[in-house]
């Protein structure tokens, strides 16, 4: 993992994370770490751009505990055409399963 993208949870809603990204490029196995995530280490369910994205084969995701509480690390199976989405911007949901 070179880089990840970063997003803070703190809040009993479903986190969102939200990136934005001008220019011609493409996300190539994006990483994306929540900080203080602090769930129960149930699983996740993923959306991208409001698709359901499966677990295992799309993405994966784990848990590393830090001194300041538990992160949620996520990894993407994809390659992103941010050429292809309007705005240049990609959309990721994250929804804890009950």
């Amino acid at each position: 993992m070179e880089r990840a993208t970063g997003a803070r949870s703190g809040s009993p809603f479903i986190p969102t994370a939200l990136i934005y990204l001008k220019g011609t490029m493409w996300l190539v196995n994006p990483a994306i770490v929540v900080k203080n995530w602090n769930q129960s280490e149930v699983g996740i369910s993923l959306e991208l751009n409001g698709t359901a994205l499966s677990s295992g084969v799309d993405f994966r995701s784990g848990y590393e505990q830090t001194e300041q509480g538990k992160d949620l690390v996520i990894w993407l199976n994809k390659t992103i055409d941010l050429n292809a989405v309007d705005e240049h911007r990609v959309e990721i949901s994250i929804i804890p399963k009950p």
